[in-house]
């Protein structure tokens, strides 16, 4: 059947029937080429994200060979066809009503590796995308298995579009004296640092003078064991580097 063209082979073991055009026949589309890592006797275990998303979304008009799969656990990259098949760590349940806020939180989260977009522009259609959300009390909550820049950049979307009430679990989540720069969500800088930012370095010092107090020792010896704490932890929850580490 493949040698008379009613079927083309995808991969090994894995075939397809052609949709015959003028200028050729169509591939299949790309959930086709991966419903099996999609689901597993009916239930949903994984959803397509980036290059797709980002398309389907109208960040970028570019459509790659990599598909990039959500699941809650990954396996290493592998070749189906003329396809490139890559994993995103989910931490969150899987389900088939929070894929597209999934899809949303992941395009937030690889933001800079969307390709020919500026990051400002980029924002702006995040705008859009996020206002359109129903439930963005949801959308706030699956955000906190999420990276810290990824939190702080919904929060900043949410306080943009008038729900400050919404961001207030995602900003006590986040290191006081961290600064997230996105575009034009970015802290404002006068001289060099921003209220904000001046305003939570008091609070940290502050922190740091109650506990002294509290134990009996130097702030030095508890900024110390706040900084041996921090650091792994920050490490350990990279995306790039995070499982990698071993201490």
């Amino acid at each position: 059947m493949v040698q008379s063209g009613k079927i083309s082979k995808l991969s090994k073991g894995r075939y397809y029937k052609p949709e015959k055009k003028t200028f050729g026949n169509l591939l299949p589309n790309q959930k086709q080429v991966v419903k099996d890592l999609l689901e597993d006797e009916g239930k949903t275990v994984g959803y397509l994200t980036g290059y797709s998303i980002y398309n389907k979304l109208g960040f970028t008009t570019q459509v790659g060979n990599i598909i990039q799969i959500g699941k809650n656990e990954t396996r290493p990259q592998f070749k189906r066809g003329m396809y490139t098949i890559a994993f995103l760590k989910q931490k969150n349940t899987i389900t088939k009503d929070s894929i597209p806020l999934l899809q949303i939180l992941d395009t937030i989260r690889t933001i800079r590796k969307i390709p020919d977009a500026r990051l400002e522009e980029l924002c702006k259609r995040l705008l859009l995308v996020i206002k359109s959300v129903t439930d963005k009390p949801t959308l706030a909550r699956l955000a906190m298995k999420y990276p810290p820049s990824t939190r702080a950049l919904l929060g900043a979307l949410l306080e943009e579009l008038g729900s400050p009430t919404i961001t207030i679990p995602l900003l006590k989540t986040l290191n006081p004296i961290t600064t997230y720069r996105s575009g034009r969500f970015s802290n404002p800088r006068g001289n060099g640092t921003s209220d904000e930012t001046t305003r939570k370095k008091e609070l940290f010092r502050q922190a740091l003078q109650a506990t002294s107090d509290q134990l009996q020792i130097l702030p030095i010896y508890v900024e110390k064991d706040y900084w041996v704490t921090m650091v792994p932890h920050e490490l350990f929850h990279a995306d790039d580097i995070g499982k990698d580490i071993i201490f």
